[in-house]
């Protein structure tokens, strides 16, 4: 497996897996926000299983939809060395956020 497809199914699995040990620390009832506005309040609700699968799907789906449209260029592996972090990165964001977020808003 090319180097850019490695870094890219590494980047999916820690997603993948951040999300589970998150669920993991809030109940199965609870509802999580989705994102937050610029005072970082939170603007919109999900539920755990639907705020927890988002990036994941988003992030697969991304990286499938990259690997395939730069198939046989050069560029295409620079692009999932660039994206694929920023996905992981903002994983850990979103789950620092949502541990920071007042326990009666969850």
């Amino acid at each position: 497996m090319p180097l850019p497809y490695a870094v890219a199914t590494a980047a999916f699995a820690l997603i993948v897996l951040l999300s589970i040990l998150g669920g993991h620390f809030v109940p199965p009832s609870a509802k999580l926000p989705m994102h937050w506005n610029l005072r970082g309040q939170p603007g919109m609700f999900a539920p755990r299983w639907v705020a927890l699968s988002f990036l994941p799907i988003l992030s697969g789906a991304s990286f499938l939809l990259i690997a395939f449209l730069s198939a046989g260029t050069p560029q295409g592996g620079k692009i999932l060395f660039v994206v694929a972090p920023i996905f992981v990165v903002n994983q850990i964001i979103y789950l620092l956020m949502m541990k920071n977020t007042p326990p009666g808003e969850k």
